[in-house]
Formats: C-alpha cells, sequence, structure tokens
C-alpha cells in the first residue's frame, strides 16, 4: 500500500520536473516578427484615431 502511494506521488509529480523542449528558433523569430506587426498596426490606429478626435475638435470649435 505504501509503495503504491509512493509510485503515484512519484507519477503526479515527475510529469512538473520533465523540462520542454527549446523553442525552435524560427519559430521565435516569426513570433516575435508577428508581435512587432500587431503593435505596430495598433500604435498607428491609435494615431489616426487621435488625428480624426483632433480634427472633429477643431471643426466643433470653429
Amino acid at each position: 500500500m505504501k509503495k503504491l502511494i509512493v509510485v503515484l506521488v512519484a507519477a503526479l509529480f515527475l510529469p512538473a520536473c520533465v523540462k520542454h523542449p527549446p523553442r525552435d528558433p524560427e519559430k521565435v523569430k516569426r513570433s516575435e516578427a508577428r508581435k512587432k506587426r500587431v503593435e505596430d498596426k495598433q500604435r498607428r490606429r491609435d494615431q489616426q484615431l487621435r488625428r480624426t478626435t483632433e480634427v472633429g475638435r477643431m471643426q466643433s470649435v470653429v
């Protein structure tokens, strides 16, 4: 019985101890490039929104 408990505990903790394989450097580069493109796109979208908001404010003042 005690042996079964030890084996069960070892089986539960063993997968957490196994290190995952390293990521492929090419996948890392693509992931970082995708992240940069998304951030640039979001920044451009925010700038465009700010410009249209400022133009709207200027027109409402005039």
